[in-house]
């Protein structure tokens, strides 16, 4: 409109000469040359133009002061930007090229960006958790093996035997057959560290001429790699899982297992084949003691401590390193640190008597007595092994040992209290076993009363 004003004042262009209008006496109008009028034009529509753009600028602002908006809230912080959009109906201009949200959706943008802040942080703190929690799956697994067997309504193995589940049956028909029942079980010797564990396994290999699983070359296989030991590994985490997946107590390539732990090692056994466990038990202080000065020499062995040759057994014993009574937290499936009870005490004296056949390290030619004549076993050569037990202990550690009754005894027997109880009642269940299996003549009693040297292995 402005732009058709103007251009309408403008004079037609006739020539570029002065024409002088007599007639009426006019004062004569001066025609514009082409060029001059093309020129007047192009700033009359630069003039309207600009105009138009303020009288547009000012209308916008008008409504805006009117409807009471907010501009565009851009945050450059985050990488998926986010603005709210006008309450006006109005399309967007170049510059929102941004997510848009109604008012009414703006607090639940709030609530989401509140809730996505908290989602982080709670899947940190899952983070954090799940970390403590594989830490301690891992420390559980290592300590206890990771196997669990299945187990009866006490919460034992279901696949080992109670240790008088076959006696009067066996008896029986032993006495009308003339020979021991072969059931297809399989010896399961739960290996105390430190408590004549070596010297077994070699009486066990040598003889008794059983088979077990040691991985003693390089990764584990059926191999039998030395007389009468299989290279498979039932005393680690990862060892027992491949025993386990490989069914190695049904393959017939072993006729006992011999394991620290007594849950995971349990789980081996199966339907087919169960477990007769038994154990040799040392007095937990001596066993401590000797313990403590193997693992700081024992170079080869995988629970070497190089950093307990700069501490005594009194400080180590003092110190918060120190973690008791293995044997009743072994027996009840509890993690070392894990406070004891009498309720983990009784559980573990239950397990003991129904489920182990027990031996004693300080009394050990009886022990063999009563083992042979539990398993049946027969001896490949005559004395041989009272000939381990006295005349080649293996692996044995000489150490000062402390007094009984001293400061130093006293704490230990602090520590160990729970250890000291069960051993105790492994004591009582020794002497019923005799009972159950009484020396033949008197020349088996003289022999068991032969003054017993403990192999300190």
């Amino acid at each position: 409109f402005i732009s058709s004003s103007i251009l309408g004042r403008l004079p037609r262009e006739t020539n570029s000469h002065t024409i002088h209008n007599t007639t009426h006496g006019h004062t004569p109008h001066v025609l514009l040359s082409s060029t001059m009028t093309a020129s007047i034009k192009r700033n009359a529509v630069t003039k309207a133009l600009t105009f138009s753009i303020l009288l547009i600028a000012q209308l916008i602002l008008l409504d805006r002061y009117i409807n009471n908006d907010s501009d565009v809230d851009v945050d450059t912080d985050q990488s998926n930007v986010r603005g709210r959009r006008r309450q006006l109906s109005e399309p967007l201009l170049p510059f929102d090229d941004v997510e848009v949200t109604t008012s009414a959706e703006t607090t639940d943008v709030n609530a989401n960006e509140q809730r996505g802040d908290d989602n982080k942080s709670e899947q940190l703190e899952d983070e954090e958790i799940e970390t403590e929690e594989s830490k301690l799956q891992k420390r559980t697994r290592q300590y206890l093996g990771g196997l669990y067997p299945k187990v009866d309504s006490d919460q034992m193995s279901l696949y080992l035997r109670d240790t008088n589940e076959l006696t009067d049956e066996m008896d029986e028909l032993s006495l009308r057959w003339g020979e021991k029942v072969d059931y297809g079980d399989r010896p399961f010797f739960w290996h105390i560290p430190k408590a004549s564990g070596s010297t077994m396994k070699n009486i066990l290999n040598f003889c008794f001429n059983l088979k077990r699983a040691e991985n003693v070359d390089g990764k584990p296989s059926m191999k039998l790699v030395r007389d009468n030991v299989v290279n498979m590994d039932v005393n680690s985490p990862d060892g027992l899982q491949h025993a386990y997946e490989n069914d190695l107590v049904n393959s017939g390539e072993v006729d006992v297992i011999v394991s620290n732990y007594f849950i995971s090692g349990s789980a081996l056994f199966t339907q087919q084949h169960h477990g007769r466990a038994f154990t040799i038990m040392r007095h937990p202080i001596d066993l401590a003691e000797s313990l403590f000065h193997y693992r700081k020499k024992a170079s080869w062995e995988p629970s070497y401590r190089r950093d307990w040759n700069t501490i005594t057994f009194a400080q180590y014993v003092s110190s918060d390193a120190y973690m008791g009574n293995w044997m009743v937290h072994q027996l009840t499936g509890t993690m070392a640190g894990e406070t004891l009870t009498v309720k983990h005490l009784e559980h573990a004296k239950d397990v003991l008597q129904r489920k182990v056949f027990v031996g004693i390290a300080s009394q050990m030619d009886e022990t063999m007595r009563q083992l042979k004549l539990y398993f049946n076993w027969k001896e490949t050569q005559p004395f041989c092994a009272f000939n381990y037990l006295h005349s080649t202990p293996t692996n044995t550690n000489k150490h000062p040992k402390m007094v009984r009754g001293s400061e130093q005894w006293n704490l230990v027997a602090e520590k160990e209290k729970w250890d000291l109880s069960l051993y105790y009642y492994a004591l009582e269940l020794f002497s019923r076993q005799r009972e159950r299996f009484p020396p033949a003549d008197r020349a088996s009693e003289g022999l068991i009363s032969i003054k017993n040297v403990v192999p300190d292995d």
